[in-house]
């Protein structure tokens, strides 16, 4: 009897897969103003035709990487929202957690959207214009699971405390890339919560 032979796919990832990932690679690296699109190609080793074929210009591979990046921190947040549906301490506990594996992993960068944010020039109002979208998405998200117990006044100014101790924390430890501040931050934000669980809806 023949043998069945299973044919396996040594493909590699597509054109615009391996882009991104490359520019991911290159912009926690380098920073997005310092990394080139010559490196990216390389790194990615796709030839100019084709990567001007999915991207135009820097800019629209920039914001389709800032896209991609948005999408990993909704599913990341959107996991834990619904695994802690109605435990917002646990919530807050696991999310801080996750950090401080992708630290121990060597895997953690801060506020990759911060990093982009403070090289972008003034000309490149297309990608600032993405990042306030991510910033209001992410608002809205905290806003959406948080409304669950709160006022809405509460639940509004608890998003935004939380918002700016997660951002000066994160770049705090792009200055200092001392841990102790993501320690903080967690301590922080279970207070935070506490505070603002007293007002009840």
């Amino acid at each position: 009897m023949d043998k069945k032979v299973t044919k396996v796919n040594h493909e590699q990832p597509g054109v615009k897969v391996r882009l991104l990932s490359a520019a991911n690679t290159l912009f926690l690296k380098k920073g997005y103003s310092n990394t080139g699109v010559r490196e990216i190609m390389k790194l990615a080793k796709v030839v100019p035709a084709s990567f001007y074929d999915h991207f135009p210009s820097k800019v629209d591979l920039g914001r389709a990487y800032i896209v991609s990046q948005k999408e990993i921190m909704i599913e990341e947040l959107s996991f834990l929202s619904k695994r802690f549906k109605n435990e917002p301490t646990k919530f807050l506990k696991t999310w801080g957690l996750f950090q401080k594996k992708k630290l121990y992993k060597g895997e953690f960068y801060g506020c990759q959207f911060a990093r982009i944010a403070y090289q972008l020039r003034e000309e490149e109002k297309e990608l600032k214009f993405e990042l306030k979208n991510i910033a209001q998405a992410w608002k809205d998200f905290l806003k959406e699971y948080f409304f669950q117990f709160l006022s809405p006044s509460s639940t509004d100014k608890l998003t935004d405390e939380m918002m700016v101790w997660i951002e000066g924390t994160y770049s705090l430890w792009m200055i200092s890339s001392n841990a102790y501040y993501l320690e903080l931050l967690n301590t922080k934000l279970k207070n935070l919560w506490n505070e603002y669980s007293e007002d009840i809806k």
